[in-house]
């Protein structure tokens, strides 16, 4: 009598088209010059809405520490007197814990509009690095509007403008949006949106491996697009394919430099590693 048996094979898939590899143009030192650490306060209701947090700009020395260079406040711009005179009496008692006396001792007062545009947009065009305890968190109480982004994150809106065609508050051109990509429960990925001048921000260039070389169009011109069909061509002949219908793509990327360091991320990495040693050393 014949026994039916289900028999098994162990197979390697190989890829018959091997992915473009990717280069870029990134050559950042490790550690910043300048580190801007915040930390922020809100509402205990669902909304939890920002009301306050402070602020400390910090700058790399000799000994590779963090030295305090100016610290102080911001607060929403919805804050009633009281809660305001609480904040004007606490910076009239205090003084701030700056390194010496060479810079200002003052506690800083920031509306959060005034604090993104002095504060958090100037590191950002400094590369400095942004620390936060809970960054997915503390940048979203900054942002005062957002939209769903593909892969599991959000765009938040930092800065806005008085529309000119019907004067209604929108979102500025002029600045980046933060787009915020969750990875897991514990980690998250962080990035900038193209303003309408990407050049006047820190950037970096994205390209396949290979075009780092001098690439031209057939017209002689240096070629700064490509067609589905690796067909290089220049703005000016990319621009004329492009209003027929054709696909084409920049042979290089600006990606605009934006380093963001989650506390909540490094304690929970190094507790890993710390455990790791552990079993190891079992």
């Amino acid at each position: 009598m014949a026994v039916a048996k289900d028999v098994f094979f162990r197979s390697h898939v190989v890829e018959l088209k091997e992915k473009q590899r990717f280069i870029s143009t990134y050559s950042e030192p490790a550690w910043t010059e300048y580190l801007l650490l915040y930390d922020t306060e809100t509402r205990v209701d669902a909304e939890q809405s920002l009301t306050f947090g402070f602020y400390r700009v910090c700058r790399l020395n000799g000994e590779n520490k963090y030295e305090c260079v100016e610290e102080g406040i911001v607060h929403a711009e919805n804050l009633n007197v009281s809660e305001l005179q609480i904040i004007q009496d606490y910076v009239r008692s205090h003084r701030s814990e700056v390194i010496n006396d060479v810079f200002d001792e003052r506690l800083h007062v920031y509306s959060r509009t005034d604090f993104v545009e002095k504060v958090f947009w100037e590191a950002v065009r400094n590369k400095s690095l942004i620390c936060a305890f809970n960054a997915p968190f503390d940048i979203s109480r900054l942002s005062v509007g957002y939209k769903p982004s593909r892969n599991r994150g959000f765009t938040l809106v930092l800065s806005e403008r008085t529309s000119r065609k019907t004067g209604e508050l929108e979102p500025n051109p002029d600045r980046p949006c933060v787009r915020v990509t969750s990875k897991d429960s514990k980690a998250a990925f962080f990035s900038l949106t193209k303003p309408v001048k990407p050049e006047e921000w820190p950037c970096y260039e994205i390209m396949r491996q290979g075009d780092e070389k001098p690439q031209f169009c057939h017209c002689g011109e240096s070629a700064t697009h490509r067609t589905a069909d690796n067909v290089f061509l220049c703005a000016k002949h990319a621009k004329v394919i492009k209003e027929t219908g054709q696909k084409v793509t920049p042979i290089k990327k600006l990606r605009l430099i934006f380093r963001v360091l989650d506390l909540r991320t490094l304690g929970w990495a190094l507790f890993n590693e710390s455990r790791g040693l552990i079993y190891s050393k079992q």
